[in-house]
């Protein structure tokens, strides 16, 4: 059977919200221990790379776990 559209944007919805949360305390540890280095808009972009790379895991770890049960 086909997920319904609706149930569909809530998955994406709460991994978008997941690999946005896990991006910002990837920035915040980043800011920590690299203080020194890093500007506002490298860390924007630092947000940016991580919200898109935590989202590609979160899928394939999703898609892995809804498969196996």
């Amino acid at each position: 059977m086909k997920p319904h559209r609706e149930n569909n944007f809530k998955v994406i919805s709460f991994k978008i919200l997941i690999a946005c949360f896990t991006s910002l305390v990837s920035v915040i540890f980043a800011k920590l221990f690299f203080s020194s280095d890093f500007k506002n808009e490298s860390l924007m972009w630092f947000f940016f790379i991580m919200t898109v790379v935590w989202f590609i895991l979160f899928s394939k770890f999703f898609k892995f776990w809804f498969e196996s049960k």
